[in-house]
């Protein structure tokens, strides 16, 4: 008799939790194509400056939400600051009894550079505060959208970059980005001057209050494996190795190293202000 309500208890619990779980698909593949997508763009928009446009969304139980064609447009220059074919967002439907959302997205994008960003974090539905990871793998520079290569300095040539950082934002507050840009064989043109060499960029950048105001930044700069061609009568210098400190107003190089016509050499000093820079260095050498 026990065996058997046991097994008749089990029987309903799977028959509600199926029941469940199937008025949950319903509810899902009717309500996400319209009133959800329409509720995402409005939420994104409401927390960036930008206007997105999604060509369509899907619920699927095993994949989570699938977003076709996804345009983010600057709002004001409608430059595309973003454009993917299709965006993956997989979500932890039982954090929203917690009033937030568990996300974790993928998308392979065309703009700004062609890489696979993955974005994951937790997002305050009540406190609108956002906590994400981004991670991009190596983008080579000449895929990068031309609006944005055209920010980049035009003696960077070739190379890759590659993102892991973490963003904060709070409603109240300008948003926070910290972590690490790898840069890997870079080529950097000044004729008759080549510079090929490894860059890390590990630090904080924020943005300001004001949107008409520089971004601050305060990060530590490594250089390696680096080889400068070209250099009139010295002709090569040879591994460059060097550490600094750079922030929005200034460039501190803390050492600086490389052989040059077979001897060590050993470079300190600093750089500013970046827009119009004056530069003063101490220079050692050994023979």
């Amino acid at each position: 008799m026990m065996k058997r309500t046991v097994l008749i208890s089990l029987s309903l619990a799977g028959a509600l939790v199926l029941a469940g779980g199937l008025g949950l698909w319903i509810f899902f593949v009717s309500w996400v194509p319209i009133k959800g997508k329409a509720l995402l763009i409005q939420e994104l928009e409401r927390q960036w400056p930008v206007d997105v446009s999604i060509g369509s969304v899907q619920y699927r139980p095993l994949h989570g939400l699938l977003l076709d064609e996804v345009v983010g447009l600057e709002e004001t220059t409608h430059t595309p600051w973003l454009t993917t074919p299709r965006l993956t967002v997989t979500i932890g439907w039982w954090s929203l009894l917690l009033q937030h959302v568990v996300f974790r997205a993928q998308a392979g994008l065309e703009a700004p550079c062609q890489t696979v960003l993955t974005v994951s974090g937790r997002y305050g539905l009540r406190t609108g505060q956002l906590h994400s990871d981004i991670r991009t793998t190596e983008c080579a520079l000449e895929t990068f959208a031309p609006v944005f290569a055209s920010r980049l300095p035009a003696q960077l040539r070739e190379g890759t970059l590659r993102v892991d950082a973490h963003l904060v934002r709070h409603p109240e507050t300008p948003p926070q980005l910290t972590g690490q840009v790898t840069g890997a064989r870079l080529l950097w043109t000044e004729p008759p001057v080549r510079l090929l060499a490894n860059l890390t960029l590990d630090g904080t950048v924020s943005a300001p209050a004001d949107p008409a105001s520089p971004w601050t930044a305060d990060v530590t700069t490594t250089l390696r494996h680096g080889t400068i061609e070209g250099i009139p009568t010295v002709s090569t210098i040879t591994g460059l190795e060097g550490a600094g400190r750079l922030t929005h107003e200034r460039l501190e190089i803390e050492q600086l190293s490389g052989t040059l016509l077979g001897s060590a050499w050993r470079l300190e000093g600093t750089l500013e202000p970046l827009t119009s820079p004056t530069l003063e260095i101490f220079i050692s050498s050994s023979l």
